[in-house]
């Protein structure tokens, strides 16, 4: 199911495809190559009067175009410099304590204290007179027998093998 067309690509690749200049642009660059001293203002009039809006961006560029104002290449703003400088710190940091590692992202969680007993262990209350009986309970299991707890129909028993 292939077809005969081909697709269209891109119209700003280059080719006969691609994307014709602005002609208000090529005009104000023409403009400006005749008067080298004109004002934005003066251009922006005279365009106006040969049925071209100009914009500022249009000036700078053209100004760029024409050599008469530097471009620095792209990413070279105040952002770039506060990066930099990051970088440059943190590199300075880094060398002075021999850790290279990034920083976290969050703080450490700090762990509540750890209880004495497990999270396991059962509490049960034992009254005076059955202390006893839970000391030998308690014994037995400690000696290694095995616990079971059971439902003997009535309530939970816990026994000591």
């Amino acid at each position: 199911m292939t077809s005969d067309k081909k697709k269209k690509t891109s119209k700003t690749r280059a080719g006969k495809d691609a994307k014709a200049p602005n002609p208000a642009f090529a005009w104000l660059v023409d403009y400006m190559k005749a008067h080298p001293d004109v004002a934005y203002a003066d251009a922006a009039a005279a365009a106006e009067e040969a049925g071209h809006k100009v914009f500022p961006i249009m000036w700078g560029r053209a100004q760029m175009m024409l050599g008469r104002v530097k471009a620095k290449p792209r990413g070279q703003g105040k952002t770039a410099a506060r990066k930099a400088a990051r970088a440059k710190a943190k590199a300075d940091d880094a060398g002075a304590t021999g850790d290279e590692r990034p920083a976290p992202s969050r703080p450490k969680r700090t762990a509540a204290p750890r209880e004495t007993t497990p999270s396991r262990a059962a509490h049960l209350p034992v009254a005076d007179d059955d202390l006893p009986h839970a000391r030998d309970l308690v014994e037995r299991i400690n000696a290694g027998h095995r616990a079971v707890l059971m439902y003997d129909g009535e309530a939970w028993v816990l026994a000591v093998e």
